[in-house]
């Protein structure tokens, strides 16, 4: 789907016919490994929008589609889409793989009839889909359930285990790093530790 008078390559073309009405969700993104451009059909999931006009996305029949806007969308707290085309003629949303990958420090696992999208320095998962007849879907509505899992899955790791993945970590860098991910859930302890003072 070419973009006419936007600063953007053509993006991909999923044929509308394909896309069952179960997918027109504000909450249901499909994943496009060929588009270079986010599109979202929901005015209210927009963060931000900025009108603009004379812009358009030529679909694969040759029909011009108008843009009405570009904007952020916050799908959870750890990721944000910018530059999202605003299309209320579409039935569906998409998110970009490429421009997913190129604005955000992340990796994307696939698996036969899932996905998951993780933080790369840390490896913190901050979402995840389901495939269904070739088609990888992500449900932001499940996203704080999924986090909620995370974060139990974390708070059985003991702060001894924390500081050895993490390299022998000092203890002010952890409580800076705990402040923020809250990998354990009490208070960070000094505690001693015999490699340490080796490295010294």
């Amino acid at each position: 789907m070419p973009v006419d008078n936007v600063n953007s390559n053509p993006t991909s073309g999923i044929i509308l016919s394909t896309i069952k009405s179960s997918f027109s969700s504000p909450t249901c993104w499909l994943l496009d490994s060929g588009a270079t451009n986010h599109i979202c059909f929901s005015k209210q999931s927009f963060h931000d929008l900025t009108t603009i006009k004379n812009s358009f996305v030529t679909l694969p029949n040759g029909s011009r589609i108008p843009i009405e806007g570009i904007g952020s969308v916050y799908l959870f707290p750890k990721l944000i889409l910018t530059n999202v085309f605003y299309i209320p003629t579409f039935t569906f949303s998409l998110i970009s793989l490429s421009e997913l990958l190129y604005a955000h420090s992340l990796r994307i696992i696939f698996f036969d009839n899932s996905f998951i999208i993780q933080d790369k320095l840390f490896s913190l998962i901050i979402g995840k889909g389901e495939s269904h007849n070739g088609l990888y879907i992500l449900h932001t509505d499940s996203m704080q359930f999924n986090t909620v899992s995370f974060k139990f899955h974390c708070n059985s790791v003991s702060l001894d285990i924390w500081h050895h993945r993490l390299g022998h970590l000092s203890h002010d860098s952890f409580v800076t790093l705990n402040n923020k991910y809250n990998l354990i859930s009490s208070r960070v302890p000094h505690f001693p530790c015999r490699v340490c003072p080796l490295e010294k």
